[in-house]
């Protein structure tokens, strides 16, 4: 996953949000694959927010292309992919635990 793209910027729980309702049958299903990798990577990691990083990892473009397309060739590789993944995204995104959903 590009490095470069890992902060999802302001308000990324409401966007992510917005972004999963307007999904359809296998993207949501896709999404949900998602954040529940993110979700199990922190909890592994010990990373003290769980939820809300699995919802905000919607926003990562690599995701979103998977999520609408299919295409997981921009996805992690592997739970320490997905370890990667999660610590990096935690670190670069502080207030994603501050910020009301």
């Amino acid at each position: 996953m590009e490095s470069d793209f890992l902060w999802v910027g302001e308000y990324a729980q409401r966007r992510a949000a917005e972004f999963f309702a307007c999904l359809e049958g296998e993207e949501t299903e896709r999404a949900r694959d998602c954040m529940k990798a993110v979700r199990n990577a922190a909890l592994a990691c010990g990373l003290p927010v769980i939820s809300p990083l699995g919802k905000i990892a919607l926003l990562h473009p690599g995701i979103v292309r998977f999520v609408l397309t299919d295409d997981p060739a921009e996805l992690p590789v592997g739970d320490a992919g997905w370890a990667s993944f999660a610590k990096a995204l935690w670190a670069v995104n502080p207030d994603h635990e501050s910020e009301a959903a």
